[in-house]
């Protein structure tokens, strides 16, 4: 495992930070203030190439995503960006899990249609999973999709829709509600309770985005609101993938990456700020203050570190061990973020958390993007597949490149 960047990682990082610093920083206070999706930076992105990160090469992309030619690539993008703009760089890593599920679930009529249109166009998109009372990797949805003539009609309520508001296409993951078994054209079944994932777009009538829904502590530009779908007619062209596609490939698991990716990234603009708030109070000899930011040093490096590794076992092929490398990346990034959270406070002290201070937004998005996590569901989910023998096992030549660094 060599953790040297290629020289296209390395363009798309550079890429990536001299963006969010010369860019994004100075328009992160408006958009924070008024709670507005940030357009410009989303076509800054779209005009540098950015919104094709994870989309095939045939099709116009760059390749990447979590299984594609290059994983890191796109997790690159999103750490630069979340150390000056974490509401951008959610932005992005939604639009980016969308359009990777469609590129690698979907049909070629289906990503030349779709995500050329985000590749010629810059079309944006997202996922809709979570709904009021229940969460994105709950095992049922409160959403249906009823077989129609020409295809689905829709129904039921999204919340926590980032970037809605902004996209062209919706993917939206419902249950089948059906009394038996419906074939679809391409000879796809579905069944009564089996996911099916929808690409809708926007302007569907009966697709309605809830003004006002969206008016949280942190992460105001990252704006999700609700999403209420009435009647909606989706034509089966739109199915993307299979019946229960995205539940079986545990597509959930594979946006970790891309989550801890932001919380290593906000972390460490954090640290950043803090180690400059430092040298101008003057307390840079603080055995104490030392001692704070060192740990916290170790701390985003390590779970940089591992972010790496998986994003490497992902190329290998080994999906198994990737997705629980993918876990424990983000389960420390998480852990990382929050020590970061608690030190800061102690490091630089209450006068750099005026409520119009980079900083004070800076801790707010973190705080409130890290609040949907459950740290000890996710160790006990590893430690229960540890105990019964379920744990994936990497394959002797991965184990043989970690062995001597390749």
């Amino acid at each position: 495992m060599n953790f040297s960047l290629s020289a296209e990682q390395a363009r798309v990082r550079e890429l990536a930070r001299d963006l969010a610093r010369e860019a994004f920083a100075a328009r992160a206070k408006h958009y924070d203030t008024h709670a507005q999706v940030p357009l410009e930076n989303l076509a800054d992105l779209r005009s540098h190439g950015l919104l094709g990160l994870v989309i095939g090469r045939d099709v116009g992309g760059a390749g990447g995503g979590i299984q594609g030619e290059d994983p890191l690539a796109y997790l690159l993008a999103l750490e630069q960006i979340a150390q000056v703009c974490l509401a951008t760089s959610h932005c992005l890593q939604v639009h980016c899990h969308a359009a990777h599920y469609i590129d690698q679930a979907g049909s070629r009529e289906q990503r030349e249609r779709i995500l050329g249109d985000v590749i010629t166009n810059g079309a944006l998109m997202t996922t809709l999973g979570s709904e009021p009372g229940r969460t994105a990797r709950g095992a049922r949805n409160q959403t249906t999709a009823q077989p129609r003539q020409g295809g689905w009609q829709l129904d039921g309520v999204k919340n926590y829709a980032t970037l809605a508001s902004a996209s062209t296409y919706l993917l939206v993951l419902a249950d089948c509600e059906t009394d038996g078994r419906v074939a679809a054209p391409d000879g796809q079944i579905f069944q009564h309770g089996e996911r099916v994932a929808l690409a809708v777009t926007v302007r569907t009538p009966g697709v309605n985005v809830l003004e006002g829904s969206w008016d949280p502590l942190g992460m105001r530009a990252a704006v999700s609101p609700t999403v209420s779908f009435d009647g909606c007619a989706v034509s089966w062209a739109n199915t993307i993938g299979g019946s229960n596609t995205h539940f079986s490939g545990h597509w959930s698991v594979k946006a970790d990456l891309g989550f801890a990716a932001q919380y290593v990234g906000a972390s460490e603009g954090i640290l950043q700020r803090a180690l400059a708030a430092v040298n101008r109070r003057g307390t840079a000899g603080d055995a104490h203050v030392q001692r704070h930011l060192g740990r916290l040093r170790f701390a985003i490096d390590g779970a940089r570190g591992l972010l790496y590794r998986a994003a490497w076992l992902w190329a290998q092929g080994e999906e198994g061990i990737a997705a629980q490398a993918s876990l424990g990346a983000k389960h420390q990034a998480l852990v990382a973020a929050q020590q970061l959270l608690e030190g800061v406070v102690q490091i630089v002290g209450p006068s750099h958390f005026a409520a119009t201070s980079v900083l004070a937004r800076q801790y707010r998005d973190l705080r409130f993007l890290s609040m949907r996590e459950h740290l000890d569901r996710t160790a006990a989910q590893v430690g229960a597949e540890l105990l019964q023998g379920r744990a994936p096992l990497a394959s002797e030549a991965t184990l043989k490149a970690l062995e001597h660094g390749a």
